[in-house]
């Protein structure tokens, strides 16, 4: 990756937390996140690999579907603590 699509997937990465922690603790559906996400041109594959990135490195848990896809997304204090040091989208 690029030094500029790391930044870019940092602001998405900062994005999904501010979104995230807002609606906490009800969790954030994954769906709508998405949908907006792909208005802007980020594929399914894109959000995808993001999130479990994000799940993986402890920022965020899931709750899922029978199908194991992620519906409800929770901000762990880890992800609290880190998404200000993401830069925001501008």
């Amino acid at each position: 990756m690029t030094e500029q699509q790391i930044k870019a997937a940092q602001c998405v990465a900062r994005a999904l937390l501010d979104t995230i922690a807002e609606v906490a603790p009800h969790g954030a559906p994954s769906g709508p996140m998405y949908a907006a996400l792909m208005a802007q041109g980020c594929t399914l594959a894109q959000y995808q690999s993001l999130v479990a990135s994000m799940q993986r490195n402890g920022l965020i848990t899931a709750q899922e579907d029978s199908h194991g896809e992620p519906v409800l997304l929770h901000i762990t204090p880890k992800g609290e603590m880190l998404r200000h040091r993401f830069p925001q989208m501008v």
